[in-house]
Parts: structure tokens; C-alpha cells; sequence
């Protein structure tokens, strides 16, 4: 109900109970606003952050996470290499068991070991790209996107690789501004049904049972043959190596692993 008031003049004045001293309800209001515009940058900042990593959704453009196909093949694919140490000791394992690997190589490195690149190649695997410093490409610039992977593509060529590599983005990270440029380059981006959590180290047997678990025809595995040790990695590839082979199952490079989906 409203009081009464006695105004300036001694007239009489209405004024609501519920009033408020003129200037400390506008301010409330604003900080009200302020506040609810905050959390709601927060949601979308989270929500955002969540989509960008998530391997089965890409806002346009053509992404790969597996391929369609009834045949026992797969294709593993190691990341943020190459290794001095550690990428020779998986191609020996490849080797010996006549498998073949896409390595999606880091510019930073392949231009410290080009040598390891020329092996990774005579050997009958696929190079590919991962970027140049392994920077999310999310909420970059179009031409700091285009030096990372334009940079890695001219290492790749310079060792051998033919035409134009295939890319798969640091954390498999995007939003809007790669897959744009992906998609008017019509350059697919391959990303992954299984990810191994082999860069945690959590031993060779949990990464093996892991793949082992999941793995399907037309599955891309990822691994890490860079970044930090992985010698529980090379042991892991051995043991998914032998027991894949058991179950018939052969792994492709990603490229030939393409040339196998259901027409």
C-alpha cells in the first residue's frame, strides 16, 4: 500500500511502500544484468570448450572419425611425433608385423628429424599433419591457422609426401574458423573413434585392454609416439599388435583405410 508523504510544499505525496531511494534500484538492476551476463559468458564458454574437442561433431565441413566398412581393418595413428627414440621403436614393431600407421607429425619436430620422416615413408607409411607447435586452433586468427598447417604441409612434401596431407587438429580441437578454411581447401579432418589415454601413462596393459575393448572395423586409433615418454606406448602396440592379428583384424594407413568405405 502506498504512505503518505509531505511534500516540498506541504502538499501531500504518494510514494509505495516498497520504494527505493532514487539511484539504488537502477544500480542493483545493473549489477543484476552484469552478473547474469557473466554466468551466461561462463555457460558458453564451457559449452563451447566442450564441443570443440568432441570427435563426432563438426559445425560444417567433412569430418572422419571412423570409417563404414564390415572388413576387419583399422587404422592407428600416432600423434605429436616424431621421436627420436621412441617413433624408430614402433616402426619396428610395424614392421615386424607387416601393419602400417599414420604418424600425424608435428612441423616443430619433423623439421628436428627429417631423417625419421624419410623412414616413416620408405617403409610404406602415411605422414600427415598435426600443425607446426601443437597450438589449439581454436579462437585463432584465419592466418595463424594457416601458418601451422601450411608451415607442417611444406615439411611433409620436403620429405616425400605426395599431394595434400591429412590433417587432424592439436586435441582435435575446433570451432568455426578451421573447418572453414578446411572445408574451402575441401580437406577432410581426421579425427578419431578411439583415443587412448597412453600420454597419461597409466602402463601398457590399460592402454592394450583399452584398444583391444573398443576397437571395430573402421576404427581410427589414437596414440602418441611425442610429447614425453612413451615407452608404455611402444609395449601397449606391441601386445594391440599381436592380439588384433589373432582376431584377424590388419591395420591401414587412414588413407587406405578410406579407399575401404562401404561405396
Amino acid at each position: 500500500m502506498p504512505t503518505r508523504l509531505l511534500g516540498a510544499h506541504g502538499r501531500l505525496a504518494l510514494r509505495p511502500m516498497n520504494s527505493e531511494p532514487s539511484g539504488v534500484h537502477p544500480l542493483k538492476r545493473r549489477l543484476k544484468i552484469l552478473g547474469l551476463a557473466a554466468l551466461f559468458l561462463i555457460v558458453l564458454a564451457v559449452f563451447l570448450q566442450r564441443i570443440s574437442t568432441y570427435s563426432r561433431w563438426q559445425i560444417f565441413g567433412d569430418l572422419i572419425y571412423r570409417v563404414d566398412t564390415t572388413q576387419p581393418i583399422f587404422a592407428l595413428t600416432f600423434d605429436d611425433g616424431p621421436h627420436p627414440i621412441f617413433t624408430p621403436q614402433i616402426l619396428d614393431l610395424l614392421a615386424a608385423h607387416r601393419a602400417k600407421a599414420t604418424f600425424f607429425v608435428l612441423g616443430m619436430h619433423a623439421k628436428k628429424y627429417p631423417q625419421i620422416l624419410t623412414r616413416i615413408l620408405a617403409e610404406g607409411h602415411e605422414l600427415a599433419n598435426h600443425s607446426f607447435s601443437h597450438s589449439r586452433l581454436v579462437f585463432r586468427s584465419p592466418g595463424f591457422i594457416r601458418d601451422e598447417i601450411g608451415r607442417t604441409d611444406t615439411l611433409l612434401n620436403k620429405a616425400g609426401a605426395r599431394g595434400v596431407p591429412l590433417f587432424r587438429a592439436p586435441y582435435g580441437a575446433k570451432l568455426f574458423v578451421l573447418p572453414w578454411l578446411l572445408a574451402r581447401e575441401k580437406r577432410s579432418h581426421i579425427l578419431f573413434d578411439i583415443i587412448t589415454n597412453d600420454y597419461e601413462r597409466p602402463g601398457a596393459e590399460v592402454i592394450a585392454a583399452d584398444v583391444l575393448a573398443r576397437v571395430r572395423p573402421g576404427s581410427i586409433v589414437v596414440m602418441h609416439d611425442g610429447g614425453g615418454d612413451r615407452s608404455q606406448t611402444v609395449a601397449a602396440t606391441k601386445s594391440i599388435l599381436q592380439k588384433l592379428q589373432r582376431r584377424k583384424f590388419r591395420a591401414l594407413t587412414v588413407s587406405e583405410l578410406l579407399r575401404e568405405r562401404k561405396r
